[in-house]
């Protein structure tokens, strides 16, 4: 029974990359969803000091944004409207999640049939919901346990809220991968064979290989689906990273197509840190300024 169902899945997956969106799953264009925000040039210089001064207010300790950053945001205002309401939507969910020590992650449990912490969390289950699952570099062209334990979060989470979507994200990645396995196309192969999910309900990206990337390409799939709530998915020291950059695209999202998408909630496979919790402030910066093409480079996933 258990190969009779690993077939099945495997017959659905194979359908999802042949015919896309016709059978629930998403292959998406970098090109397409990569076209930067276009700042107004005036506020080149004002974005990027707003952005540094978020980094101090972090590395201070400092729990709100402060008057020098609300001045910057109000000096952006006045030059446009459309880039403060982008870099006010950062700037808040900055201080929600990095500067606030009170902020919670919920952590999956191994094992865990259901993601019991995410349950009390008062989130509502529905088809507006997704759950954006982002990958992580394979090794031989195999998931490393870590991909694994991302995969376990989102199959315990989609248990909990069966109406929701999960979009897997990640391209084909790692230096030994001589049949270009993507880490979303192995990602949906684990969660259906592995975990039991629906492969109806999995959306995929398998161009990504940067967190930027992840956040850009799932909003065509947003988009497409109707989908007006996600909540990031991935491993626990880069949960904070994965949401500031969502939290960017939806602003973008809603300035380039006035469509109104909620990052809400987390839930995080707990893993060994791989680096420090102001090395993933300092990159998820770095990656909001790539975003706007301002002068830093982009530091990959």
């Amino acid at each position: 029974m258990r190969k009779t169902r690993r077939i099945i899945a495997g017959l659905m997956i194979a359908v999802l990359l042949i015919t896309g969106p016709l059978a629930g799953g998403t292959l998406v264009s970098a090109s397409a969803e990569m076209e930067k925000y276009k700042l107004t040039r005036k506020n080149f210089t004002r974005v990027d000091s707003l952005l540094e001064r978020l980094q101090l207010r972090y590395d201070n300790g400092y729990t709100t944004l402060g008057t020098k950053a609300e001045n910057l945001l109000e000096k952006i205002r006045q030059t446009r409207e459309e880039d403060y309401r982008v870099l006010r939507a950062i700037a808040e969910k900055w201080e929600e999640i990095f500067l606030n020590r009170d902020y919670r992650l919920n952590l999956y449990q191994e094992g865990e049939e259901r993601a019991s912490e995410l349950e009390k969390t008062g989130i509502r289950d529905g088809k507006d919901l997704a759950f954006a699952v982002l990958g992580f570099q394979l090794e031989n062209g195999e998931m490393t346990e870590e991909l694994k334990g991302r995969c376990q979060a989102a199959a315990a989470a989609a248990r909990s809220f069966p109406q929701a979507w999960l979009i897997c994200s990640g391209g084909a990645t790692g230096s030994n991968n001589p049949d270009k396995h993507t880490e979303a196309g192995m990602m949906a192969k684990y969660l259906t064979e592995e975990c039991g999910m629906d492969a109806s309900r999995i959306l995929m990206d398998e161009t990504a290989r940067t967190t930027t990337e992840n956040a850009a390409h799932s909003f065509a799939m947003i988009r497409e689906k109707g989908i007006s709530r996600v909540l990031v998915i991935t491993s626990d020291y880069h949960q904070r990273r994965g949401q500031l950059l969502y939290a960017a695209m939806a602003a973008i999202e809603k300035e380039r197509a006035g469509i109104q998408i909620t990052v809400t909630g987390n839930y995080c496979y707990q893993a060994e840190t791989r680096v420090s919790a102001r090395q993933e402030a300092e990159i998820a910066l770095r990656q909001v300024r790539t975003m706007f093409n301002l002068p830093k480079a982009e530091t990959k996933k």
